[in-house]
């Protein structure tokens, strides 16, 4: 008996070694907080033979909770934002976020620590299995792993927030200083790029990211065209749009030695490519044409449309969509043209543009 727990107690240790290294690598891998926890839970459910973990993150400021992860055996998971006191918690939960380690029958129940309690993490075998003083330690071993990742997703966080304020900021005073910042919509913009992305499944945190700078940042490629381009109210002479067409590769020279922006440059120096070849700067054609370019040149078309321009008025949300549906297929990509339909059906899609004052019928 006890040869067979000997053995049963090596591979538990190598196989958590083997998980610590895994658990680095995540971090290194995912920009996301979210993904990273909910793969951290199954390794700990796997490492453990457990059936049942839920990580809680916590802030004791306000002694609330405010990200909940779960997981079990069967690779079903849920996520949970929603803000829940400590006085509201079960008490296995107030106990280990109070700061002490829960090992009772057939549950374990360790506290993140860094300085003081982060959150938690909860696990529990089915009721005719128990935790031993291994499993704690072992659990205690993950759970530092678990705090330096989640420090850095919080770093990162703070720093991504401060650059995406400084390039709206930046953004804002270009438009501004060129007299078209009337015309466009920071805010909704970068949103509705993203939400086309999802219809879409972008799942890569990466390319989700260059789609949101793309977002933010696709006016900028304009800064360089003369105010009396941008403002012209009849038809472009040839010469005038030969100016044009050399926007995209103006507005990327302006940001390419900004490492963090450069996921998004392809995607800003192909987002006037069109679907049949014909566009610009490259000819690209169907899938040379990178996504993220793809959502952006019907996103800039649809602002084009229900905005309006200095030699074009406004149009509703529905002549919008029928103006894009006409262009699905030389234009545009098909795919594209539908996710994006499917996005402008979502309550908050809508009610942002809203609040835009856009017409929605």
């Amino acid at each position: 008996m006890s040869t067979k727990r000997s053995v049963s107690s090596t591979k538990k240790y190598k196989l958590a070694l083997s998980t610590i290294h895994t658990i680095y690598r995540l971090i290194n891998s995912t920009w996301n907080l979210r993904e990273f926890l909910l793969k951290a839970g199954l390794l700990i459910l796997q490492i453990l033979s457990a059936q049942k973990c839920k990580i809680i993150l916590f802030d004791k400021e306000v002694d609330e909770t405010y990200l909940e992860i779960s997981v079990d055996k069967e690779h079903s998971r849920n996520i949970s934002e929603v803000r829940r006191h400590l006085s509201q918690l079960p008490e296995i939960e107030r106990k280990v976020l109070s700061g002490e380690i829960v090992r009772k029958s057939n549950v374990l129940a360790v506290p993140l620590f860094l300085e003081d309690v982060i959150g938690a993490i909860i696990v529990r075998y089915a009721k005719t299995k128990q935790f031993d003083v291994m499993d704690q330690e072992i659990l205690m071993t993950l759970s530092e792993q678990l705090v330096m990742g989640i420090r850095n997703f919080q770093l990162y966080e703070m720093q991504e927030n401060v650059i995406l304020g400084t390039i709206s900021s930046l953004v804002q005073a270009l438009e501004t200083q060129k007299g078209i910042g009337q015309k466009r919509h920071l805010r909704y913009f970068p949103d509705m790029a993203m939400a086309i992305a999802e219809e879409l499944g972008v799942s890569d945190d990466k390319d989700a990211m260059a789609i949101r700078y793309a977002g933010l940042l696709h006016a900028v490629s304009m800064m360089n065209l003369p105010s009396e381009i941008l403002n012209k109210k009849n038809r472009l002479s040839e010469k005038e749009f030969e100016v044009v067409k050399r926007h995209p590769i103006d507005g990327v020279n302006l940001i390419k030695n900004l490492g963090i922006l450069k996921p998004a440059i392809p995607i800003l120096l192909h987002h006037h490519e069109r679907y049949d070849g014909k566009g610009y700067p490259s000819g690209l054609k169907g899938k040379q044409i990178p996504i993220g370019a793809k959502i952006l040149a019907v996103l800039d078309a649809f602002e084009a449309i229900v905005f309006g321009r200095p030699y074009k008025k406004r149009l509703t949300v529905k002549e919008a969509i029928k103006e894009l549906r006409s262009q699905s297929g030389s234009q545009f990509d098909p795919e594209v043209v539908d996710a994006f339909e499917r996005a402008l059906q979502k309550p908050r899609v809508l009610e942002q543009l809203r609040q835009e004052g856009v017409k929605i019928e």
